[in-house]
């Protein structure tokens, strides 16, 4: 069973999304900018809060407001969420395509979503603010691009791992990725 919801007002535009998950089961989360915060909670469920932004001010940006969304699937034991963006205008000139109403830079998409507190948690992202709460079950943070690999972060509820952006986190605590505080 899924919750829908959608909102536009003003400059932003919101998405709430409710979905079943085993207690046990896997969060797979892939995001490019905006801010990640993910907490626990003692439901067999998964709740997804999405705000999506424009990321300038540059013409109109309600074309990409409306025509980016996030997708949900859902299975019993997995949940995949993915933004699914507006198509960008890259074959004519930034200003010209915002003064024709297109969408001239992909949205930050800012997430909030609770999961179950033993659920597994795998999180791809590029530029996005990473804050993971109260988590149990097996964590782990991956740079969306290749050449970032080496910033992985992984989470083993059996032992606290130190990452080299000065992180100190196990399951269960809070943990933070900054993407600015990398060196």
């Amino acid at each position: 069973m899924v919750a829908l919801s959608t909102l536009v007002a003003g400059p932003a535009r919101e998405i709430h999304k409710s979905v079943a998950l085993e207690p046990d089961g896997r969060v797979f989360l892939r995001n490019s900018r905006g801010r990640i915060q993910v907490t626990a909670w003692e439901r067999n469920e998964v709740q997804i809060e999405a705000r999506i932004e424009p990321r300038n001010i540059l013409g109109s940006q309600r074309a990409c407001l409306v025509q980016t969304d996030v997708r949900v699937d859902a299975w019993p034991r997995s949940v995949r969420i993915t933004p699914e963006y507006a198509f960008v205008e890259r074959r004519v000139p930034r200003l010209l395509a915002a003064l024709f109403g297109e969408c001239t830079e992909q949205p930050l998409v800012h997430y909030r979503i609770k999961v179950p507190r033993m659920a597994e948690l795998v999180i791809v992202s590029g530029e996005s603010r990473v804050s993971v709460e109260g988590l149990a079950g097996r964590v782990e943070v991956r740079p969306e691009s290749k050449v970032e690999a080496a910033d992985a972060l992984r989470l083993d509820p059996a032992r606290p791992i130190d990452h080299k952006d000065g992180c100190t986190a196990s399951a269960g605590e809070r943990f933070e990725r900054h993407p600015a505080a990398r060196q």
